[in-house]
């Protein structure tokens, strides 16, 4: 262990971060506190905005598939024998699927969710 109690000379090079824009901006809005905590304003709207269109297109894709699969399991049994298209096996998926609520769960658990906003 040295015991020389000298200060060592502060190094020779510039920090890596010096040339650095943001970094920059960063030290020139370090006394205007209001204006960075507007912009955390700013970025939480714009992610609540976001996930507000993704949940709303989620939403907009399983109502669309419900529906259609409703639809298509309608026909098949509505129209003439001539026009059936599904055999017993994918019939009976699709049946499961539609009365088993599972899509229909999917989709009424996220309206509920965002709807209790």
């Amino acid at each position: 262990m040295s015991t020389d109690k000298t200060v060592p000379p502060p190094p020779n090079e510039a920090p890596a971060w010096i040339g650095d824009l943001n970094a920059k901006a960063e030290e020139d809005n370090w006394d205007k506190e209001g204006e960075l905590s507007g912009q955390k304003g700013k970025n939480h709207l714009l992610w609540l905005k976001a996930y507000g269109w993704v949940v709303m297109v989620f939403l907009v894709f399983f109502t669309v598939l419900f529906v259609g699969s409703l639809g298509s399991w309608a026909a098949h049994y509505l129209l003439p024998v001539k026009f059936h298209w599904l055999a017993g096996g994918p019939l009976s998926k699709i049946q499961s699927i539609l009365f088993s609520g599972s899509i229909g769960g999917v989709v009424s658990l996220i309206a509920q969710k965002e709807l209790s906003k």
